[in-house]
This record gives structure tokens, sequence and C-alpha cells, in this order.
């Protein structure tokens, strides 16, 4: 276990309306866990208002991971992670025969890059490989250009 990452149980998320929702790309916690998860508070004393409060966390059970943003819910208890049936499925506990194990999960926190690297949403992954590898070939196609154009003005 890495020197950030908790352990949380698993519970079902109480507002789901189907098997695909808006809410897969989520993991819902109560408020308090924001700081044991990130090692900062989510209010500011200095300003006297919130600060940056979106972050990414990696999930992990086992040898399965999934990546998703934080997102604060009123509902839970600070020991527990509340996930999607289909976060819960691709971690391995979405059956209620392994609902009733009350599974732990290992919540540390991630970056916005393996968010969209790693995301199992493909309407997300697929668009930012796309445009990172877009990205990577502007950047080599420039650099070319400007030394061929440096090239040109010894001649």
């Amino acid at each position: 276990m890495s020197k950030k990452s908790i352990k949380l149980k698993v519970t079902e998320f109480d507002n789901e309306g189907g098997v695909a929702t808006d809410y897969d790309n989520y993991a819902f916690f109560q408020s308090n866990t924001y700081q044991k998860i990130f090692a900062k508070r989510m209010h500011s004393s200095k300003y006297g208002e919130a600060v940056d409060i979106v972050g990414y966390v990696k999930i992990k059970r086992g040898d399965r991971k999934i990546y998703l943003r934080y997102h604060s819910w009123n509902t839970i208890k600070g020991t527990e992670v509340m996930l999607s049936y289909r976060n819960r499925c691709l971690l391995g506990c979405g059956s209620r025969e392994e609902m009733k194990k009350e599974p732990e999960v290992e919540v540390s926190p991630s970056s916005w890059w393996n968010y969209f690297l790693y995301n199992n949403d493909s309407g997300i992954k697929v668009p930012f490989k796309i445009a990172a590898w877009s990205l990577a070939i502007t950047v080599i196609t420039s650099v070319i250009s400007i030394i061929i154009s440096l090239c040109g003005l010894f001649k």
C-alpha cells in the first residue's frame, strides 16, 4: 500500500437510475475524506473559501483498478466510498453476494493525465488519446520545420 492510500469499504450508489449513468465517472466520498486522500484541506482558512476541490482518485481492488473523479456526497460514512454499479463490476464486486462481504478498496490520489488516459469510458479516453497524439505530432513537425529553416539560413 502506497504512502497516501487509504482503505475504504465499498457501498452501493443510492441514486442510481440505470446501468450506464453520468455517475460512472465519479467516486463519492464524505467531504472529510478529501483531506485523508489528498493531504490538504478542502477549505483554505487564509481566504475563507473553498479551494480547488477537484480531485482524481485511483481505486484499486486486487489487480483491478479504475480512475475516477472525487465527489462529495452527504449520505455516506467517512469509512466508505460509494460507487455506481458499473464501477463496482469493474472492480469485481458488483454482485449482491460480493457486496454482502463488504469489499474493501484502496483509494489513492491520481492525476488528470491518468484519469483521461486510463478511463473506462471510451467517450473520454479515445478523444484524449487522439488529442495527445495530435499534439505530439504537431510538436515534432514544428521542431523539424524549425531545424530545416535554420539549416537553410546557414547555407
